[in-house]
């Protein structure tokens, strides 16, 4: 590892600067290693959210005002709720009729 190091820090030298700046002195901050005790962790979750969140929602920008941002998570909020209340209702309904063929099956034996 340590030959590799010194191989970017010849060849590369600005893009080692900013590894060893970015990265190796803050590895508390982003080695999973140092943050299992947090209750909040990335994951595909929450980079699959921001993906949403940006593209469907932001339009692909990044300069957005705050009060636009807070509006844009609600309107989400407010359309996953729905979206979410569907499926439930969904999901009762091929509950019920799966109860019922069940039932049906006891009875016609």
């Amino acid at each position: 590892m340590q030959h590799l190091m010194d191989t970017i820090a010849k060849s590369y030298p600005n893009l080692f600067e900013y590894f060893v700046k970015e990265y190796l002195k803050r590895v508390d901050e982003w080695a999973p290693y140092a943050r299992v005790i947090l209750c909040v962790n990335t994951t595909m979750v929450v980079e699959s959210f921001h993906r949403c969140l940006k593209y469907e929602y932001l339009s692909r920008s990044t300069n957005f005002r705050l009060d636009r941002v807070i509006y844009t998570l609600h309107l989400y909020a407010e359309e996953k709720t729905e979206r979410l209340s569907v499926a439930d209702e969904r999901k009762k309904k091929s509950q019920h009729r799966i109860k019922e063929t069940h039932r049906n099956h006891r009875r016609s034996r």
